[in-house]
């Protein structure tokens, strides 16, 4: 308990819970126990928790302590201990859960648990030099949960002779490295076994003998590079194996012998190079096969033929290059099928038509160069198809035909050159469709009109010059249109006509260098509108009419110098807007009369001169002004007077070159105000006052000279001031002292003294 360095117990009562720490000695503790429990006016008949954490103990036993009659579980953490006696847990007989975690022992005497005979869960983590299981566990005839993450590294056969209702075992995290033969045979109740995360290089065929229970068992990161024959043979229980993260190469048909229940199996990233045609004989109720990230180059035929449960599939990130014929005929129950990231060159005529529960398709990264019509007939449930990363040239009709349930289809990051008419026929579920990331110049007239229920186009990345009229004009439920990274010159206005429901419009990053006017004035539920990096020089009053429910407008790497005063007419609901990286010289307060919401304004990269003092009048729901890398010189009293919602002011990269007291005086609620890169020579005594919730200033690669007493007078929040790279010759440690938050103050590239710099820097820390 950080806070505590006091010998220490506190009771909860709604936990029925007593918390003890920094004790040194047993008598100590039940003298604290005894304290806390009178304080509280509770017996201790009425604990049913007790934590010991990071105590001392040169001997520790519960036998000096008055006995817990109803303790239910105990937790000892981080507590170093010399030994604990065999009377450790004398008076604590009806202790059900034991949890040992992260102690420091020298000795553990291996008769310390014999009282505690309805013991049901026992758990050893993070101790260095306590095997547990050299004899400790002989009498805990209860145990039905035990969890050991501490050194063990071997499992002997008599190992857990004793504990004959055990239920879940796990063993992860022990370093184990041996498991003798039948070390597990006495554990006939046991459920879970788990052995993750050691250093196994081999099982031996005997390992698993009688564990005839046995419902999951995990053997995930180790270093097993193979099986032995029947391994499994008496787990015929089994529902769930977990073999991933391992060295496997091999696998046939013997591994798998008497796992007829197994329902998953999970061989994620091994070194697996071939699925035989009877691997998976033995399993007939799998469900979900994970082979996934290994090498596997073949898959014979028939593999699959004897597992008419299995419902997903995972064969992602391997080296397959094709499907043999029929591979599916006998998995009518396939719902999910991954095979992204591998080499195959064709995909049509692999699927069964009696695929009818197959929802889920993903073969993208693979090399496929055409998909014939018909391609994906016969699966009426399927949803989703992932197509993305392909060498697709060219979509031909029907190769989609009679897909009634699909609702998205990717297919970016192809070579697509043309979108002919009719591809699309018969998607009437499709959501989104997604064709970046190719090389699209033509899309055909009608060819997206039979998509009726499309909320998602995504055409970014791609070659199209013109977009034909109506392209479209079929699409009325569009939510979402991304059309940027393309190589338009003009929007004609009829192409967003029928788009009534779109929310999201990307057009950033083509070559529009005007607007035409009225382009969006249906767009009545637009939010967010990016025409970023175009060559658009003006915009005039009626280019966003219609916009009534625009929050975010992005114009930012245009070359706009000016706009007119009505230009944001209908964006009363505007709460960001982008205009850096443009060329404007001048703003006025008229041009920001129509967004009287506006929350962000970022004018960064213009080449703004001088300011007129009212022109963010208007803008007093301001709460991020950006005016950086521009070309201002002063800043006038008063301009930032109405802004007083504004939390962060960034004016770097300028010309400033002083600061007046009278400027940001009324901005009580900013937060950090950035101003390097300028020529400051000089700021003004108390140029800060009253920014009472401040907590960053930066003044870095300035001309600052002098730094007194007053100029950070009254920044009650500072946390972090930075004066690198000034030309300051004298700063005093009692300047900063009313600054009681601060953490800290760079000095570095300035004239200080040294012995000045190392006292700032045992002050304050000095990285940033």
């Amino acid at each position: 308990m950080e806070g505590y360095s006091e010998q220490h117990c506190v009771y909860t009562e709604h936990t029925k819970e007593i918390l003890c720490f920094n004790i040194n000695s047993c008598d100590a503790l039940n003298t604290k126990i005894n304290e806390t429990l009178a304080k509280k006016n509770v017996i201790s008949e009425d604990v049913e928790l007790l934590i010991i954490l990071k105590c001392n103990f040169d001997s520790f036993t519960t036998a000096s302590i008055n006995a817990f009659s109803k303790l239910k579980e105990m937790r000892i953490i981080e507590t170093n201990i010399g030994i604990v006696t065999s009377d450790a847990f004398l008076n604590v007989e009806s202790l059900e859960t034991l949890n040992l975690f992260g102690n420091i022992i020298d000795n553990f005497n291996k008769n310390a648990f014999a009282n505690l005979k309805k013991l049901k869960k026992l758990t050893v983590r993070k101790h260095r030099n306590l095997d547990i299981l050299q004899g400790h566990l002989s009498s805990l005839w209860s145990l039905e949960d035990l969890t050991i993450n501490s050194a063990v590294e071997e499992i002997k056969k008599d190992s857990f002779m004793s504990l004959m209702n055990l239920v879940n075992l796990d063993l992860s995290y022990c370093n184990i490295n041996t498991i003798a033969d039948n070390s597990f045979i006495s554990l006939a109740k046991l459920q879970s076994l788990l052995l993750n995360n050691n250093d196994l290089l081999i099982i031996s065929q005997d390992v698993f003998k009688g564990l005839h229970s046995l419902s999951q068992l995990s053997i995930r990161y180790n270093s097993l590079s193979g099986l032995p024959g029947r391994v499994f043979q008496d787990l015929r229980q089994l529902e769930t194996l977990n073999l991933d993260n391992n060295y496997i190469e091999e696998l046939n048909n013997s591994h798998f012998i008497g796992l007829e229940n197994l329902r998953s199996l999970n061989m994620f990233n091994n070194k697996v190079r071939k699925l035989p045609a009877d691997l998976f004989d033995n399993l007939p109720a799998i469900e979900t096969l994970d082979f996934s990230q290994n090498t596997i180059e073949e898959i014979e035929q028939g593999a699959f033929d004897k597992l008419p449960n299995l419902a997903m599939l995972y064969l992602g990130v391997n080296k397959l290059k094709k499907f043999p014929d029929n591979l599916f005929k006998n998995t009518s129950e396939l719902n999910l099928l991954h095979v992204f990231d591998n080499e195959l060159e064709s995909i049509c005529g692999v699927f069964s038509k009696n695929l009818k529960y197959l929802e889920h398709i993903d073969i993208g990264n693979n090399k496929i160069k055409s998909l014939e019509s018909n391609c994906f007939q016969d699966l009426p449930l399927l949803e989703f198809l992932n197509l993305n990363g392909n060498k697709l040239e060219e979509l031909r009709q029907g190769a989609f035909k009679d897909l009634p349930d699909l609702s998205r289809l990717l297919l970016d990051r192809n070579n697509i050159v043309t979108i002919p008419n009719d591809v699309f026929q018969n998607l009437p579920s499709l959501n989104k469709l997604s064709l970046s990331d190719n090389n699209i110049k033509i899309l055909e007239i009608g060819c997206l009109d039979t998509l009726n229920n499309l909320g998602t186009l995504h055409l970014d990345n791609n070659q199209i010059e013109n977009l034909p009229v109506g392209a479209f004009r079929k699409l009325v439920l569009l939510e979402n249109l991304k059309i940027s990274k393309n190589l338009l010159t003009e929007l004609d206005c009829e192409i967003l006509e029928t788009l009534t429901k779109l929310t999201t419009l990307h057009l950033e990053n083509n070559k529009l260098s005007k607007l035409m006017n009225g382009c969006f004035k249906n767009l009545k539920q637009l939010s967010m509108l990016d025409l970023s990096s175009n060559s658009i020089v003006t915009i005039t009053e009626p280019v966003f009419s219609g916009l009534i429910e625009l929050k975010s407008l992005y114009l930012r790497n245009n070359k706009l110098k000016h706009w007119t005063a009505d230009a944001f007419t209908d964006l009363s609901a505007l709460l960001y807007l982008y205009l850096d990286g443009n060329e404007i010289e001048v703003i006025t307060a008229e041009q920001f009369d129509k967004v009287p919401e506006l929350q962000l304004l970022n004018l960064d990269g213009n080449t703004l001169q001088s300011l007129e003092p009212n022109v963010f009048s208007k803008l007093t729901k301001l709460t991020q002004l950006r005016l950086s890398n521009n070309n201002i010189q002063s800043l006038p009293n008063g301009i930032f007077d109405l802004l007083e919602a504004l939390k962060i002011l960034s004016l770097d990269g300028n010309s400033i070159r002083h600061i007046s007291n009278k400027l940001l005086v009324r901005l009580t609620n900013l937060l950090e105000i950035t101003l390097k890169n300028n020529q400051i020579s000089a700021i003004e005594p108390k140029s800060f006052y009253g920014l009472t919730s401040l907590k960053r200033i930066d003044l870095s690669n300035n001309k600052l000279k002098t730094i007194d007493s007053h100029t950070f007078t009254g920044l009650s929040s500072i946390a972090n001031i930075n004066l690198n790279n000034n030309k300051i010759a004298k700063l005093l440690l009692s300047d900063f002292e009313q600054c009681e938050h601060l953490i800290y103050v760079g000095i570095e590239g300035n004239e200080l003294p040294p012995e000045d710099v190392n006292q700032f820097n045992q002050r304050y820390e000095s990285g940033f």
